[in-house]
């Protein structure tokens, strides 16, 4: 039987190969199929050829196995091999294919982790942002967990490759998983960086919120110790809309002091007052404050008669004021138990007619401030302890037709300017201690019925003539007239006195001389002046 083609070409490779080995003294070449017998005839031959061409074909389809890295057939998990491989086969693609579901679940168990425990972090931030306390641990936490995960994940990364057979996992894998970049490693370095982002951008967010608390407190408490007032009284809106208006009333150092009348009266009317008090009408609010004011300057706890004072009824209502629509007209609390100083927030109530303070304990000057109540026309402060000189201010006062202003230690002489009052029906200006000349002026005061100038100190002073006139020419209406006019040493000299008295502290210089029409009434007055000593002179005067 003849060689094939195949055969003839290998022997005659072997014969070229000895004999080129041989001729140079090499030794023979290891033949590249020494395992395979040199056939004799063409059936052996044809064999092995057929045998060569199964182990090229099954070597070329597990390279393209191992290459792929599939070791199946279509999913079969089966491949035709050569003299009984194909059962070794089948059993390792099994097991290659049971590998591949392993690794894909442990890939998608290592996708699936980070992604649960990243949103179980942020809602546990989120959660906790409503409690500052529970906020803190849980967001300190949350870097804690992130981290063990990002230190367990590259262990089970790393251990995924011992699943693999030794013999039989390929070099490929290790191009697909490789030591130097796992998987793992990018969800570690997400996670901690996604956690503490959070961390810190909410921590600052909240923080801030909760440490406004702290800086705005104490900007409301200074600001009206420090600002408003001293006594670390607390404001509010009535309390510095009071404040604004009344600073033009009173004088801010005494409005800002609690031990004060004006700052006790801005005190009660902002925290105590229950009367709903309209605090854009300034001349509602400036008529209480005042009306209230003279409760503190005057001691009203200490009064006779208090009746509803301080109440949260309108002032109106209030003991010995009186009112035309809403506005104080009349305030008369004689005989009451007052003490203390008219003060000069007393300008404020414009519409006051008759102010009568007489029979108290009121003491200091007439304040100046009095001129400004040119509505004014009772004037009654008799028998109190005023003293000083009787302001110019007062003169102002065209209005006035009753002032009462005896029974004081009221100085100095009496102005010129007395002849502007000519409305004048009733000046009492006796039992002080007046001086000087008495001004011709008091011809110019046509209504006048009743003036009293006894015990003063007008000594050698005579009383006009142009007022013995005026009393002369309306006998039926100035009716009272009286002086220190008793015949003694720098007596008044009047010729047209109703009565005359004897300021002498020697009650024998008084002389039982008299005017010159004398009646009875003033001679029974001279007889009870000589027999009673001149310290009991208060029960002399008529």
């Amino acid at each position: 039987m003849p060689l094939s083609k195949a055969a003839l070409e290998l022997l005659s490779e072997d014969t070229k190969s000895s004999s080129s080995g041989t001729a140079a003294g090499a030794p023979p070449p290891v033949r590249k199929f020494q395992h395979v017998a040199i056939p004799d005839d063409a059936a052996e031959i044809d064999a092995v050829e057929k045998q060569q061409k199964k182990q090229a074909k099954s070597s070329r389809s597990d390279k393209k196995l191992e290459e792929s890295g599939a070791y199946g057939n279509g999913g079969n998990g089966f491949v035709a091999t050569t003299n009984g491989s194909a059962t070794n086969a089948a059993g390792s693609n099994n097991c290659y294919a049971n590998h591949k579901k392993t690794r894909f679940a442990m890939l998608l168990l290592l996708l699936v982790i980070p992604v649960i425990v990243t949103i179980w972090v942020v809602l546990l931030d989120v959660g906790g942002s409503n409690d500052d306390d529970d906020e803190s641990s849980s967001i300190m936490a949350a870097p804690t967990i992130s981290e063990q995960i990002a230190s367990n994940m590259p262990s089970i990364a790393t251990s995924t490759p011992s699943v693999h057979p030794p013999s039989l996992q390929p070099t490929t894998t290790a191009s697909m998983s490789p030591t130097n970049k796992p998987i793992p490693s990018a969800y570690p370095t997400s996670l901690p960086s996604e956690i503490p982002s959070i961390s810190p951008s909410n921590r600052p967010t909240i923080n801030p919120t909760v440490s406004l608390h702290p800086s705005s407190t104490p900007s409301t408490s200074t600001s009206p110790t420090q600002s408003h007032s001293p006594s670390a009284q607390p404001t509010n809106e009535k309390y510095s809309s009071l404040l604004s208006t009344l600073q033009s009333v009173s004088d801010l150092p005494l409005l800002l002091d609690v031990n004060t009348p004006q700052g006790r009266t801005l005190h009660w009317l902002s925290y105590e007052d229950a009367f709903e008090l309209t605090l854009g009408d300034e001349e509602v609010v400036r008529q209480r404050y005042v009306c209230s004011l003279l409760y503190f300057v005057f001691h009203g706890d200490d009064w006779t008669v208090k009746t509803n004072w301080l109440g949260s009824t309108n002032v109106c209502k209030w003991y010995g004021i009186l009112c035309n629509k809403q506005l104080v007209t009349e305030i008369s609390l004689s005989f009451n138990g007052l003490k203390g100083e008219i003060p000069k927030e007393i300008e404020e109530l414009l519409f006051l007619e008759n102010l009568e303070f007489s029979q108290n304990q009121i003491s200091g000057t007439i304040p100046t401030s009095m001129g400004k109540l040119l509505q004014l026309r009772r004037f009654e402060v008799g028998d109190n302890e005023l003293e000083g000189k009787i302001p110019e201010e007062m003169y102002n006062l065209e209005k006035l037709t009753h002032v009462h202003l005896m029974g004081n230690q009221l100085q100095n002489n009496i102005s010129s300017q007395i002849g502007r009052l000519t409305l004048l029906e009733q000046l009492e200006l006796h039992s002080n201690l007046l001086s000087g000349e008495l001004p011709t002026e008091f011809g110019m005061l046509g209504n006048l019925q009743v003036l009293t100038l006894h015990y003063n100190q007008f000594v050698n002073a005579d009383v006009p003539a142009e007022l013995c006139l005026l009393k002369n020419s309306n006998p039926g209406t100035f009716t009272e007239l009286t002086s220190d006019c008793l015949k003694f040493p720098g007596h008044v000299q009047c010729d047209c006195c109703s009565t005359c008295y004897c300021n002498n502290p020697d009650p024998n210089a008084c002389l039982a001389v008299g005017p010159p029409a004398v009646n009875a009434s003033q001679q029974e007055i001279f007889d009870v002046m000589k027999k009673r000593p001149w310290m009991n002179e208060d029960q002399t005067r008529g």
